[in-house]
């Protein structure tokens, strides 16, 4: 009865597979930078999670050069930022000491660190 359907083949069930495969990709890109800094900052999960998502349902002309600037220039943002709040975040850790505690990965401390 399925086969005669052909749900499965459909691009629709195409992209609701793909959402959750960017999700779960997103967090393990965290989990990567989790292990060398020992804290959780969702800067890349948001930045992957909802641009990447959002980029990936928008489908653009073959022959448009504004996409290509778009996607080059929001590449270059996206890293400059993640680079300035990984680097804020590595600071107020470094000049904020608190204890450390498995719960205290997931709080940035550059939120309320006021020597920064």
């Amino acid at each position: 009865m399925l086969a005669s359907l052909n749900l499965f083949n459909s691009k629709f069930y195409n992209r609701i597979a793909s959402f959750p495969t960017i999700i779960i990709s997103a967090l393990f890109h965290e989990y990567v930078l989790w292990a060398p800094f020992r804290f959780i900052a969702p800067i890349l999960l948001v930045q992957y999670g909802t641009f990447g998502t959002i980029l990936y349902f928008v489908k653009p002309s073959p022959n448009s050069k504004f996409w290509n600037y778009f996607i080059h220039i929001g590449l270059n943002i996206g890293v400059a930022a993640m680079v300035f709040c990984y680097t804020m975040e590595l600071y107020a850790r470094h000049l904020c000491p608190r204890e450390e505690s498995f719960s205290n990965t997931f709080m940035p401390r550059s939120l309320d660190c006021v020597l920064l």
